[in-house]
């Protein structure tokens, strides 16, 4: 059996490193301590002391938020969101993604939303939410296109292939399954031109675990062994344990389906042996559960009889740890958590769920402000543009209201990312969006308007190729003494006349602007 423990020294004495510098830290606050207990959380995570990684992350999350680093704010919001999904708290997780997620589409990190849509395609695969993570990877399918980070590439398209191969294996009479097999084909082949050479060694053995299953899924047991082999030996030298014991699971797996039983019983074991020693229950438990079957297929009903006994006894045990494991370090991170919380649901209040970008009640708040101003003379020239999709209800008879949603968050995210940082774009309801301009006159809004217009209609779904959007705009200038609900009232009038019109233009209080100024 292998030696877990000798394996896992390496990654001990870094943690301990940490931790030391830790100590010496002195003066204000450095985004290099953040990068530290970061590192720290990863570390710890993978040597299974999971109220340690809580610990550092959410240390991390708060220095963070006093440098006011939107981008360590959302990495230290997305690992908080990985040790909830490593300990099987999905609901905590999917809070902590989102904050991470709203906090990469405000500050237009496209690079940090990325990563917050791999690992949360990782944490439903986790949870065995096939379609929920299909979902996720597809939708985000242009944003990863336009990334040039070879790792975080690997990460998605080994999540779409083990998604889409996970579906058509347990869903096979799906009418699905010919999308599903050709997202597959086109992330197995990005996988299969890169160079091993230029990937992480965790990224080589998560890419030759995909080649394994989908060779299983053809039918192809033979290069199914080899890459599980492969994969197992290369896995020795990645100096951890929990790799290693997944590397001999899916071994295991291989074998049991050659019915290769007496090898696929050795394999299991080696991983039980592993897991146990690093005390990951859950996966303990599931091992056992493989490993009876193995005994039991192979004839031999006392082994499986007695794994099966030891498995009950570890459940036990598990209650027992998962309460302990609750419980420690509560007092410490209670105020930590009671502020997180707070924020989370303050800025939840304030924005749209789907989209992400602000919902009405947040934009109320900003016409009413901007309109106090105004009227005391202390701000200048705003305009507000109510605009939105044509034809939308076309768009969700024909294929469905979940792409009239990715539609939705398509729009959303494309004009959020060309508006200027003044600006403030918000949901108005439905397919309805409102876009506040500050500082702006009404002839320079209807400029910035068209333009908005053009990115929306040169807007592209890769995974509906013919679906074009396009959008009406309604422009009027806010005024002194008129109020927020006149402005509202005169946009919602020129939105009418765009429409009426014939669409895809926009129009103002004085005069129509040309319906395309390409």
């Amino acid at each position: 059996m292998a030696d877990a423990p000798s394996i896992q020294t390496s990654l001990v004495q870094q943690l301990r490193q940490l931790e030391a510098d830790m100590l010496t830290e002195t003066g204000p606050p450095h985004p290099g301590w953040v990068r530290r207990r970061q590192e720290a959380v990863m570390l710890a995570l993978d040597i299974g002391r999971h109220g340690d990684a809580m610990g550092y992350g959410l240390r991390a999350l708060d220095l963070a938020n006093t440098l006011q680093d939107p981008a360590m704010q959302a990495r230290a919001h997305m690992l908080i969101a990985l040790i909830y999904s490593d300990n099987y708290d999905a609901a905590e997780a999917e809070q902590h993604f989102e904050l991470a997620r709203d906090l990469a589409r405000r500050h237009d990190d496209r690079g940090m939303l990325g990563r917050v849509v791999t690992n949360r395609a990782h944490h439903l695969l986790h949870g065995h939410d096939l379609h929920a993570a299909y979902r996720e990877l597809v939708t985000h399918a242009a944003l990863m296109s336009t990334l040039d980070e070879v790792p975080l590439l690997a990460a998605y398209h080994i999540n779409l292939v083990t998604a889409c191969a996970c579906l058509c294996e347990e869903h096979p009479a799906d009418p699905q399954v010919p999308e599903w097999q050709g997202w597959l084909r086109r992330s197995l082949t990005w996988l299969e031109a890169r160079s091993m050479d230029e990937l992480p060694l965790a990224v080589q053995l998560d890419i030759l675990e995909v080649f394994a299953r989908v060779a299983l899924l053809q039918g192809e047991h033979a290069r199914a062994l080899q890459f599980a082999r492969e994969r197992t030996e290369l896995a020795r030298q990645a100096d951890s344990a929990i790799l290693l014991a997944s590397a001999y699971r899916q071994l295991g797996d291989v074998h049991a389906a050659q019915r290769d039983w007496p090898d696929a019983v050795a394999a299991y074991g080696e991983a039980l042996g592993i897991s146990e020693a690093q005390e990951r229950h859950v996966t303990a438990m599931e091992l056992r559960e493989a490993l009876a079957a193995a005994h039991a297929q192979s004839g031999d009903y006392e082994a499986a009889y007695r794994v099966q006994r030891a498995g009950v006894q570890l459940g036990r045990l598990m209650e027992q740890i998962l309460r302990q494991r609750a419980q420690i370090g509560a007092v410490e991170r209670q105020a930590l958590e009671s502020d997180l919380r707070a924020r989370f649901y303050r800025e939840a209040s304030e924005r749209d769920f789907l989209t992400g970008v602000a919902n009405r009640a947040q934009a109320m708040q900003v016409l009413d402000r901007l309109q106090q101003g105004l009227d005391a003379g202390e701000v200048k020239a705003v305009a507000v543009a109510i605009f939105d999709l044509d034809h939308f209800k076309d768009v969700n008879d024909r294929y469905g209201h979940d792409v009239g949603d990715q539609v939705l968050v398509g729009v959303a995210q494309r004009v959020q990312h060309v508006t200027r940082d003044q600006d403030l774009l918000s949901r108005h309801g439905g397919e309805e969006f409102l876009l506040i301009l500050q500082e702006t006159s009404l002839q320079e809004a209807l400029r910035i308007c068209d333009r908005l217009r053009l990115h929306v209609a040169d807007l592209q779904f890769p995974a509906w190729p013919e679906l074009r959007v396009t959008a009406s705009f309604g422009v009027s200038p806010m005024q002194p003494g008129r109020g927020v609900q006149w402005a509202l009232r005169q946009a919602d009038v020129q939105l009418y006349r765009s429409k009426h019109a014939g669409r895809n233009r926009v129009t103002g209080r004085d005069a129509p602007a040309p319906p395309d100024a390409r």
